[in-house]
């Protein structure tokens, strides 16, 4: 039963609740038979202990070895195709120049919505003035007719505030002015003249 090459072969430890009751002698012959066995030598034995012990052992032995085999048989096939896949090369970094260009695409991306929490300028109530980009970003979201240097002005005049009462959101603002038609053409006259704070613009 030997395997071309293989040079070895398994004995169980649990064998020693077979052998340990075998007098000396037979264990012995018992262990001769079984390397005469794995080296194909093919051993004979009229001796009834030894071919009971050895019966349970030649089975285990031929098990292992179709184990073995078969080991042997998928690593030759795996070795043909050229063995375990390579890593794939990790991709090149993007030059300075697309990282810059990347880079200015994104802080260029201005990102919008409607509600009238606003996250990154409030932090426990406390109202910070928009800058006038702020505001021409979300006019242009809006697509209003309302001018973002007048309303930038306007507000930063009278210390941003809506009547007597400090602004608390400058988007709702915007979208009062909306409402109240401030549009382009009324925007074109001096709204500090013509319009009442605190009776036009009512901050909800």
């Amino acid at each position: 039963m030997k395997a071309e090459d293989k040079k070895s072969f398994i004995l169980y430890s649990d064998l020693i609740h077979t052998v340990g009751k075998l007098p000396s002698k037979k264990a012995g012959e018992l262990f001769l038979h079984i390397l005469k066995y794995v080296n194909d030598q093919n051993p004979q034995t009229d001796d009834l202990i030894v071919n009971i012990a050895f019966e349970p052992i030649k089975q285990q032995l031929k098990r292992d070895l179709l184990k073995y085999e078969n080991v042997k048989t998928k690593r030759s096939e795996s070795g043909k195709l050229g063995g375990r896949p390579k890593k794939q090369k990790e991709a090149k970094k993007p030059n300075a120049l697309i990282e810059k260009q990347t880079k200015a695409k994104k802080a260029n991306t201005v990102t919008f919505t409607d509600t009238d929490t606003d996250n990154v300028k409030k932090k426990r109530g406390v109202f910070v003035k928009p800058s006038l980009q702020e505001i021409k970003n979300y006019c242009e979201y809006r697509d209003n007719d309302i001018n973002p240097s007048q309303f930038f002005n306007y507000y930063e005049s009278n210390g941003w505030k809506v009547g007597k009462n400090s602004m608390k959101e400058w988007k709702a603002a915007i979208r009062n002015w909306e409402n109240n038609a401030f549009n382009k053409k009324n925007m074109n006259e001096d709204v500090g003249i013509n319009l009442k704070i605190g009776k036009d613009f009512k901050y909800e």
